[in-house]
């Protein structure tokens, strides 16, 4: 890369991911969050200074089990543009996404120096999803690639957000839980 970097890092099932700040719209730690219901659909909603935001769970995007809203929870939100033209009501706005990370790190600033290329093949998580690797306090660090990342779409294709709809909490939800341990080389 040719500027430094600015990011917000976070970790996902273990691995130290970062976003450039100036992406990062808006970081929710240590949450007491329940999934929603959005006019009777159960989902992965959050509210978010009066806007609805779409929960992206990071870890299933890496090949990771899905998180468990239990206890605190983590969201590092940003504004994604509208990609879908035509996709539906709202498809010309930008919309909130908010990923939900096991926690945030901390605001950093890389030297454009110390960032390096990405291999091809990296794990499970597609190297287009990646832009840098750092070292991060001795732990190799990833530039998530924003865009790309938003290109291919919430997990079982659901819509960005639903805006300005009524939401009620839902107080019980099945899922899995796991981890996976990474020994990434770069």
């Amino acid at each position: 890369m040719e500027k430094d970097l600015n990011g917000v890092v976070f970790r996902v099932k273990g691995l130290v991911c970062a976003l450039n700040a100036l992406d990062v719209r808006e970081i929710l730690a240590g949450t007491d969050w329940r999934p929603l219901s959005v006019e009777g659909e159960v989902g992965d909603y959050l509210k978010i200074r009066g806007k609805t935001a779409r929960v992206w769970d990071l870890g299933p995007t890496f090949g990771f089990p899905p998180a468990v809203p239990e206890g605190v929870n983590c969201f590092v939100t940003v504004e994604a543009p509208a990609l879908r033209q035509g996709s539906g009501q709202g498809s010309d706005r930008n919309h909130l996404v908010a990923f939900w990370v096991d926690s945030v790190l901390e605001l950093v600033n890389v030297p454009a120096g110390n960032l390096k290329s990405i291999p091809p093949s990296f794990a499970e998580i597609p190297a287009s999803y990646l832009q840098a690797a750092f070292d991060y306090q001795g732990e190799p660090a990833y530039l998530l690639n924003l865009l790309e990342i938003l290109k291919a779409g919430f997990p079982g294709g659901k819509e960005w957000t639903l805006e300005d709809k009524q939401l009620k909490p839902v107080y019980s939800r099945q899922s899995t839980v796991g981890s996976k341990a990474l020994n990434p080389n770069f």
